[in-house]
């Protein structure tokens, strides 16, 4: 009967977790939800009794460090507590500095501490994850410890240390909380680790088989697949925590999500080399087929594997294939098949693999050969007589297997076809050549960590956003200095540092409107609840325990806020201010004046620095845009410039990913067609930057003979002459394309590889461009604009 009864209160409880209910946060939270809430409730009160004990003059701030410190994961509450530590420190010593230095001398004190709020801001703003946030933490923590000394500047130092005091108390009382209610660390972060990269190259595959499956494609799709990998990259550093810098599976780790953002790209090449040779023959078409969907089985694949593996078994980070589908053993040499079900994915892998090489090689000399035969006839782009569609008159196809390709499978298709074929199976072999190079680092064991990093992702410091968040900081703390020197309010010098904290506090974020707008909520919904307690409850509270009764239901379902994505942001700043509001102190209870006049601090303080975030460098959509366009213009800009130093791929890729997460972010769940049109240039512009870069390290292979080399050479010379992106790239692409397309029935067999492969990147060049033009020159950037960005918009993504 009892266990009958709890069955049906279970079927209850997940009736109400339903999206449609919104209160099932409260009455129907998850485990993870009951758990951070219970453990940070508990760390916060033991804080608290800690600072009473110790008769701490504001002995809140030591539970307010628990829930500010307090994170979803062990690793990301370490690496907070340790930089919430070193963020204080530098605070500190800047307070000390400043009071020290300007001891009686307000109009000299508050420019100098806008000065440094707004350096701490600008560094937060290059850096990333919780090394922006010490940053952060340094500027307003200076705020609040030099305006609490500024009356009393002797006592600086005493100040700064009792604030070292809260802040190290809390974190303390947080890990070792963490410590109590976790178990089995490195094994759940090992296993999490390996479920988020299983997740990851799942959602890979699917994009790019939909991309050889001729299926549509939305921007935000392709988008959400980068920000995707940017985000696993950015929590591996919280696994670092939790399993050890020394982990060599973290190493290869690192370079599989690197690699995951390679294949993306290498999607999109492909789709449009799909878009610009629609020509292929049908033996081609089964061979993309194939492709495709070995990569729908492939995510199955994978799953399997890290399911068969234990969470806290180590050596092999995936044990899919024994080495990587193409078969290479580290010295280079093909490799017998193994057994099970691991083995038949690579006797696939092997067998397309070798099927494409050699119906590439095929398309090529036979596109060479008819280029000989009928020079006229060589593929320039246009139709040819004679030549039948690709459905009529295709060549059969010999022999059997996984789309296998017999012995002169190309001999009755035209030099256009072969070439167009060419084209589309050099594209198919850098996709698997990718996930090659991805599973290699997935499937080797402990001893083959690699020597450097290689594929890694990159990300690009932002210097103009760093330079406004510096000044918006500087102008709001001057503002708030102007206020309390005029109005000579009590309160003025907890009103800077509130400010302080709201200008500090959402100096990394991109939509700090809508951020700053939920922080304040959180604030107004903390003075509310305060209420209860101030008012009611402590009135007649005895002690520490009557303490707790009356403050903890409040934190606990703070907590649960905080764990659901749609309060996480008010929730935080509720359970951050409510112990302030409470008014805690060892020797007596806030009175109702003292509440009103934190409590009206507190709210105009949050409040004008959301005005501050409306009114100073207002952060906008169409700014996003103009700065993304800009970026991208001066990037392709230097990669067309022959003589500077050839950039990064990593950082181009990077700086275009980062771009695209901005603008997901931003948008949120509600894509506009502005923002639409911007995703879907800049995947554009990343496919051609890719594809120039291809050709300015082409110039130096060994590979590449001497005339090609100097025919490029003289394209990226023509394309550079014009400043930025007046015409100049698409008539030297298309210039250069018909040079190498006549010159096909003149040379040997040994230079049709590198001219195929030169082409192939020109095509998409050309392609690209077509579509990138209008958007690159600001034609396109009208504020407002509901229209496309760029010319026959829905086909690239559809083609």
């Amino acid at each position: 009967m009892i266990r009958g009864y709890l069955a049906r209160l279970d079927a209850a409880l997940r009736r109400t977790r339903t999206p449609s209910f919104p209160l099932a946060w409260l009455f129907a939270p998850g485990a993870n939800a009951l758990e951070f809430a219970l453990r940070n409730t508990v760390a916060s009160l033991v804080a608290l009794g800690i600072a009473f004990w110790m008769a701490l003059g504001e002995p809140q701030w030591a539970a307010m460090t628990v829930w500010i410190t307090a994170q979803g994961s062990r690793g990301e509450s370490l690496s907070k507590g340790r930089w919430r530590l070193v963020g204080t420190l530098i605070g500190m010593v800047g307070a000390i500095g400043l009071v020290a230095a300007f001891p009686q001398t307000p109009w000299l004190f508050i420019p100098a501490l806008a000065l440094w709020a707004a350096l701490c801001t600008g560094l937060a703003t290059l850096f990333h994850n919780f090394r922006a946030y010490a940053f952060v933490l340094a500027a307003y923590t200076c705020a609040i410890i030099a305006t609490a000394a500024i009356a009393a500047p002797s006592h600086v130092f005493e100040i700064a240390m009792a604030r070292g005091t809260y802040i190290v108390l809390g974190v303390v009382c947080e890990m070792l909380a963490g410590v109590v209610f976790s178990s089995s660390l490195a094994r759940r972060a090992r296993h999490n680790m390996r479920r988020d990269l299983s997740e990851g190259i799942a959602a890979t595959c699917t994009l790019l088989a939909d991309v050889l499956e001729g299926k549509p494609l939305s921007e935000a799709a392709i988008a959400a697949v980068y920000a995707r990998t940017l985000r696993l990259h950015d929590q591996m550093e919280f696994t670092v925590v939790e399993l050890g810098h020394r982990d060599r599976e973290i190493a290869n780790a690192y370079e599989a999500i690197g690699m995951l953002s390679q294949i993306v790209s290498r999607g999109l090449g492909m789709q449009a080399r799909l878009a610009c040779t629609p020509g292929r023959s049908p033996e081609t078409a089964h061979l993309v087929a194939q492709v495709g969907q070995f990569l729908r089985d492939l995510p199955d694949s994978v799953t399997a594997c890290i399911v068969a593996s234990p969470p806290g078994s180590s050596g092999k980070t995936f044990n899919i294939l024994p080495r990587s589908f193409s078969g290479r053993s580290p010295d280079g040499s093909r490799e017998g098949s193994p057994g099970g079900a691991p083995g038949a994915i690579r006797e696939r892998g092997l067998a397309l693999l070798a099927c494409i090489d050699r119906a590439q090689h095929e398309a090529v000399l036979h596109a060479v050969a008819a280029g000989r035969a009928d020079p006229e006839g060589a593929y320039p782009g246009g139709a040819y007589p004679g030549i039948a569609h690709p459905g009529d008159t295709g060549p059969k196809k010999a022999g059997s297997g996984e789309g296998g390709l017999g012995e002169g499978a190309f001999g009755e298709a035209g030099s256009k076809r072969a070439f167009e074929d060419a084209v589309i199976l050099r594209g198919l072999s850098l996709i698997l050549s990718e996930y090659d190079i991805l599973f290699s680092h997935l499937e080797t064991g402990p001893e083959a960590m690699p020597t450097e990093p290689r594929h890694r992702l990159r990300r690009v410091l932002n210097w103009r956003v760093s330079l406004h968040n510096g000044l918006r900081s500087a102008i709001a703390i001057c503002l708030a200095g102007l206020v309390w020197h005029v109005t000579a309010w009590p309160q003025g010098a907890a009103f800077i540092s509130f400010i302080a904290v709201v200008v500090g506090r959402f100096a990394t974020v991109d939509n700090t409107v809508l951020a700053s707008n939920q922080f304040f909520y959180g604030a107004c919904f903390a003075a509310l609840a305060s209420i209860v307690p101030v008012f009611f409850l402590l009135p007649v509270a005895n002690g520490f325990e009557g303490l707790c009764l009356s403050i903890a239901p409040f934190m606990f379902m703070g907590g649960l806020a905080v764990r659901n994505p749609s309060t996480a942001n008010a929730a935080g700043s509720f359970v951050t201010f409510f112990p302030v509001l409470v008014g805690l102190d060892n020797y007596g209870r806030m009175d109702e004046l003292s509440w009103c006049n934190t409590t009206l601090s507190l709210l105009l303080g949050l409040g004008a620095g959301v005005v501050i975030f409306r009114c100073v460098l207002p952060f906008d959509v169409d700014q996003l845009c103009r700065m993304l366009r800009e970026q991208c213009a001066r990037g392709l800009d230097r990669i067309c410039r022959p003589r500077r130093r050839i950039p990064d791929e990593r950082r181009w890729v990077g700086r275009i990913t980062q771009g695209m997460e901005r603008v997901i972010r931003y948008a949120g769940a509600d894509i506009t067609p502005v923002m639409r049109s911007e995703l879907q240039a800049l995947l554009s512009a990343m496919t051609l930057g890719r594809n120039l870069l291809f050709l300015r390290c082409f110039i130096g292979d060994p590979a590449c003979p001497a005339w090609l080399s100097d025919e490029i050479g003289s394209f990226f010379r023509v394309a550079s002459e014009r400043h930025r992106w007046r015409p100049g790239l698409g008539p030297a692409t298309d210039r250069l394309i018909v040079r190498l397309e006549q010159a096909l029935g003149t040379m040997g067999d040994d230079e049709a590889f590198p001219v195929s492969r030169a082409l192939g990147a020109l095509l998409v060049i050309r392609h690209e461009w077509s579509r990138s033009r209008a958007w690159l020159e600001g034609r396109t950037m009208r504020a407002g604009r509901t229209a496309a960005a760029l010319p026959d918009a829905d086909h690239r993504m559809n083609a």
